[in-house]
């Protein structure tokens, strides 16, 4: 019994910290100066893709969007800021290693979309869309970033 409390406490603590990913609400309102969920700021550093073969497409500007993006995802409460994982919560999705796709471009996509229910490695689900209300379009951008990161030096 308290082995159950503890894991419902575990896991009520890991869908917090996961928080939807919304900024704090600030001075300006939000329209004005927010880019749109599909098309992030795009100040974080490009994406080196010498030497990979996009996926049918997949762009660069994809890619490099969902780099912009992740940082401002729900995402980074699990898998971290660097995509590498945070243990206990989420799996490296910067290797090769992939525990609930093929790791394709639309495996990776589904994945995102429908979320992980009984995840191998870890107590707590993935909710479909991480949780949040991310777009087809971020859907898209993040599936083609994390592809082209776990794809590096194949």
């Amino acid at each position: 019994m308290i082995h159950r409390r503890l894991w419902t406490l575990g896991a009520l603590a890991a869908l917090a910290a996961c928080g939807g990913g919304e900024p704090p609400a600030t001075e300006t309102p939000a329209a004005e100066t927010a880019a749109p969920a599909s098309q992030p700021e795009t100040s974080a550093a490009a994406v080196d893709l010498t030497g990979i073969t996009l996926p049918e497409g997949v762009t660069a500007e994809m890619v490099n969007a969902g780099a912009a993006a992740w940082p401002t995802q729900a995402c980074i409460a699990c898998h971290g800021t660097d995509a590498r994982g945070v243990a206990g919560l989420g799996p490296d999705l910067t290797d090769a290693t992939w525990l609930h796709s093929d790791g394709s471009f639309e495996g990776l996509r589904t994945q995102i979309v429908d979320g992980v229910p009984q995840p191998k490695e870890v107590a707590a689900p993935m909710l479909p869309r991480g949780g949040t209300m991310i777009d087809d379009a971020m859907v898209d951008n993040l599936a083609a970033y994390l592809w082209a990161v776990s794809h590096k030096g194949m």
